[in-house]
């Protein structure tokens, strides 16, 4: 038996009632945190003189952590420095995506913080929001962003993490740039630069990656792999042998565009070199050669003519 610091309350009829916590615990996201300790560590720095930290919705179930922050002087507040701080100090999860400064912190008639009298947290335009974005793939990725994080500016260098993105949110983006732009952002890549420039950067080049067609590489002769040397020597010994051969059947339906089947089965051997090699021997050695292209595309495939017999076919209404 332990004690879990949640409070509840027993109905006659054996039921539980959950009312809360005894402590300042909180969920979010799947994690455990001390508010306390949150608190704690951000009254260490010089410019905080007083802070609470709470769990606030900010829009429909995007919850955040947001430190209302007292300072220590008047003047301008340091709160990229703050969130620094917490950040070195503290694990991402428990980093507040929130600063909120406040004159003073209301309390209850018995003197305690009265946490619900908290006010609601403003957007708060950063200094990169100013920044014009550069290009329209930053444009469309920085109007995906507004409207998952319902923020009305975003600036193209704010960590968005910071900005109260979580990982349903990056994953929400992640597919939405998938259906805008036909590509697939990496989580890895996104988490590297989680801002909407390292973002739109990313889409560009992988976008410009996917239009460079994929060209053959020239490959010199080469000796053969004790592998290959065993299969052509089986060969040699047995004839010809289909034991290795891997038949599948496709069907098509619909109208058959026989020359786009051609130039797509050509793209296929001009980017494969195992369907361009060939075997020979030279000074009793076995030797791979892979030919930088066939005179016929098909000279690997003796069903060239067959082709056009199936496209003849499949035109037939039936």
């Amino acid at each position: 038996m332990y004690r879990t610091g949640d409070l509840a309350r027993v109905h006659a009829d054996g039921n539980l009632e959950c009312l809360g916590r005894t402590d300042d615990q909180v969920k979010l996201r799947g994690f455990r945190i001390e508010l306390g300790e949150v608190e704690a560590r951000l009254r260490e720095h010089p410019a905080v003189k007083h802070a609470v930290v709470r769990v606030r919705e900010l829009a429909a179930g995007n919850r955040q952590l947001v430190a209302y922050v007292v300072p220590s002087a008047p003047g301008e507040f340091p709160f990229e420095e703050l969130r620094a701080h917490a950040a070195e100090h503290l694990p991402d999860y428990m980093v507040p995506g929130v600063f909120v400064p406040v004159p003073f912190l209301p309390v209850t008639l018995s003197g305690k913080i009265d946490r619900n009298s908290l006010p609601a947290p403003e957007p708060v335009a950063t200094a990169q929001a100013a920044v014009v974005l550069g290009t329209p793939v930053e444009e469309q990725v920085a109007t995906t962003w507004r409207g998952l994080l319902e923020l009305q500016q975003v600036g193209r260098e704010d960590d968005l993490l910071a900005s109260g993105a979580d990982s349903l949110t990056v994953v929400r983006a992640l597919a939405s740039v998938r259906r805008q732009f036909g590509v697939d952002v990496p989580l890895a890549r996104f988490l590297s630069s989680p801002t909407i420039a390292g973002m739109a950067a990313a889409v560009t080049e992988l976008a410009a990656a996917r239009a460079t067609p994929l060209a053959a590489r020239p490959s010199a002769p080469r000796l053969a792999s004790f592998g290959e040397e065993r299969l052509w020597l089986l060969e040699q010994l047995n004839g010809p042998s289909p034991v290795y051969n891997e038949p599948i059947a496709v069907t098509l339906h619909g109208r058959l565009n026989v020359e786009a089947l051609e130039r797509a089965l050509a793209d296929v051997v001009e980017r494969h070199p195992p369907l361009r090699t060939r075997y020979a021997t030279a000074s009793g050695q076995l030797v791979v050669d892979v030919a930088r292209q066939f005179a016929s595309p098909y000279a690997w495939w003796t069903c060239g003519t067959s082709l056009k017999a199936i496209g003849s076919h499949a035109s037939r209404p039936r």
